[in-house]
């Protein structure tokens, strides 16, 4: 007696979220095919589709929609981490008053706020780059192998801010804040130490006026990133 072979269920190649299985189904539609088998076909289609530029070696369907997921990933990602790590912010500020010793736990709650930050100012500068809004025309999110410049991952959070050209945070209880959160990014908030002993620096952090100025500058920047359609 023959037994019936029952239908696999397929599985795509690799663990996408939200945001690249959107892309996914919308390359399925215009290749009029459902997101499974599409993927399918990407995963197994060796260099069908040459890149635009043809000194660049071939690349498989699937290496290019990861490409693509990454490029949109780079324009639009930061604010939701940024969101995420505000969010994570405000439920350590919300226990400060919970530990007699708070300044054992100040520097990784600032480390979060400086991570908000910086991820702001990589997303506005993103946004302005990819909508020929910055008046630095040679700037680039990404080399030509498609990953971040050397550049691009440093945490300098006073140089993001020159990179991404914004122009308002000139006060000097702002420009203290952007140099006080790149110490916390570089030392304070992981090592021990700093990875020179020159680099050392102490901080200071009053805790209302400092929470307030932070926050207007997040949600200043909240507001720059939404004006770039």
């Amino acid at each position: 007696m023959k037994t019936m072979n029952k239908q696999k269920r397929r599985r795509w190649p690799v663990r996408w979220s939200e945001t690249e299985e959107n892309l996914i189904i919308e390359g399925a539609k215009l290749k009029n095919l459902c997101p499974t088998k599409f993927i399918q076909i990407s995963s197994i289609n060796k260099a069908s589709f040459l890149l635009t530029d043809t000194n660049v070696n071939p690349q498989t369907n699937e290496q290019k929609l990861r490409r693509k997921i990454f490029d949109y990933q780079i324009k639009e990602g930061w604010v939701g981490v940024a969101n995420s790590l505000q969010e994570t912010a405000e439920i350590l500020k919300s226990s400060r008053d919970k530990y007699s010793d708070f300044s054992k736990i100040i520097c990784h709650e600032l480390l979060i706020w400086g991570f908000c930050l910086e991820n702001l100012l990589k997303g506005l500068y993103s946004k302005k780059q990819a909508t020929g809004a910055l008046k630095n025309s040679q700037a680039k999110p990404l080399n030509d192998d498609g990953e971040l410049s050397l550049n691009k991952r440093d945490h300098d959070l006073e140089k993001w801010c020159q990179r991404a050209e914004v122009t308002n945070f000139n006060s000097n209880d702002q420009k203290r804040i952007l140099r006080t959160l790149t110490q916390i990014i570089l030392h304070h908030g992981r090592y021990p130490v700093p990875s020179k002993w020159s680099n050392s620096e102490g901080f200071y952090w009053d805790d209302d006026q400092c929470d307030r100025i932070l926050l207007e500058m997040i949600n200043l920047l909240h507001y720059e990133i939404s004006k770039i359609d």
